[in-house]
């Protein structure tokens, strides 16, 4: 990974630029990594994150959910205001599964439904961490969205994550439509620890002979546990998420 000089140091202030005031910000000092650069809200949110973290120290679980919590409030946009947002619990293997349903419309025919599963390493994250994420999911992409909150380690053992995920999938293509969903066109989705699940699902579904997700979408998953690859090496001094935070 390549920058270009020294840029001045950044302030919390500064991850709330515009994409065009931080390219202003960052003309002369974009990070480059061959022949990609850098987004410019992620660099200088990457590099706030980096200029406060500690070398070497791993704070208590607890504080590490918290500090994604505050992150997510001072650098998330606002939620869209959509006409339906539910707290819902599904039935589980181990109890009640809560759950959130969004919706960018209401009545009507059964919606396509994205089963969402959160990021945060299996041992953080929430249904506030995602809730602009999921909101704007629903907006745009006009579906319908389940949010899981899944039970987190190391409280809830795996395969306590992977089970609830699985029984919400189930239990949306067989009662979509007490909640609004088309059981016929149920997808998963998520993102870093929730794409591993949101694949693990998958691969759950086939191997028991069940219907499949209609599509998998898995942001920057967790699916190679070898830990070798190229992004592995290039980024391990990643600027939020550096190697040694994951070994």
């Amino acid at each position: 990974m390549s920058e270009r000089g020294t840029h001045p140091a950044l302030e919390l202030s500064h991850t709330a630029m515009s994409e065009e005031d931080a390219l202003r910000f960052l003309d002369g000092h974009r990070i480059r990594l061959g022949s990609r650069t850098m987004d410019p809200k992620a660099q200088i949110v990457g590099e706030f994150v980096k200029s406060i973290r500690v070398p070497g120290y791993f704070p208590p679980l607890p504080d590490l959910r918290q500090q994604l919590r505050t992150m997510v409030t001072l650098m998330d946009e606002p939620a869209p205001a959509l006409p339906r947002i539910e707290d819902i619990r599904i039935p589980g293997p181990a109890g009640a599964i809560p759950a959130r349903v969004y919706a960018a419309s209401t009545g009507g025919a059964p919606q396509p439904t994205v089963a969402y599963f959160h990021g945060g390493g299996w041992v953080q994250g929430d249904l506030e961490t995602h809730h602009g994420l999921c909101a704007r999911l629903a907006k745009h992409a006009g579906v319908l969205v389940v949010a899981v909150d899944y039970p987190l380690a190391p409280e809830h053992k795996f395969p306590a994550a992977v089970e609830d995920c699985l029984a919400a999938y189930g239990w949306l293509r067989a009662h979509g439509r007490d909640v609004g969903a088309d059981p016929a066109r149920v997808a998963v989705a998520g993102d870093s620890a929730g794409g591993n699940l949101s694949a693990v699902v998958s691969q759950l579904a086939t191997a028991a002979g069940t219907p499949v997700p209609t599509c998998q979408v898995l942001i920057y998953p967790a699916v190679d546990f070898t830990l070798e690859t190229d992004s592995h090496r290039d980024l391990a001094d990643g600027h939020v998420i550096p190697r040694d935070r994951i070994l």
